[in-house]
């Protein structure tokens, strides 16, 4: 999913210069039918060229479990998974007031769209 990331930080008009520095070392292309996977929610975090990543999506495409997934340097951790949205939102928020806390910038990025890049 370091392909997802790419293209977000690409999109992010506020992130472009962490954008620049991340996306060159992300595949640019993702793996076919992917674009159907979106997350139900996803937040992008950056600290000064750092960027970190928190999703919350459906765990391995099935429709009864959910996992939240940490990205860090560009590598995905799965950091909570259960059969509940709100539990695995909740570590979600948890993550983000961590990071904040720490002068991290975090924001919402669930209703950005992601398109195909050709």
């Amino acid at each position: 999913m370091g392909w997802v990331l790419a293209t977000v930080l690409i999109l992010s008009s506020a992130f472009v210069g962490a954008a620049q520095s991340t996306a060159a070392k992300l595949p640019t292309k993702p793996p076919s039918g992917l674009l159907s996977l979106k997350p139900a929610q996803y937040i992008l975090c950056q600290n000064k060229k750092d960027v970190r990543t928190i999703r919350v999506e459906k765990k391995n495409g099935g429709d009864d479990e959910w996992r939240t997934v940490y990205t860090r340097g560009g590598v995905d951790h799965e950091v909570a998974h259960g059969r509940y949205l709100v539990t695995c939102k909740k570590v979600m928020n948890n993550i983000k007031t961590n990071l904040e806390k720490a002068r991290w910038s975090c924001r919402d990025i669930s209703s950005v769209s992601m398109t195909d890049a050709k």
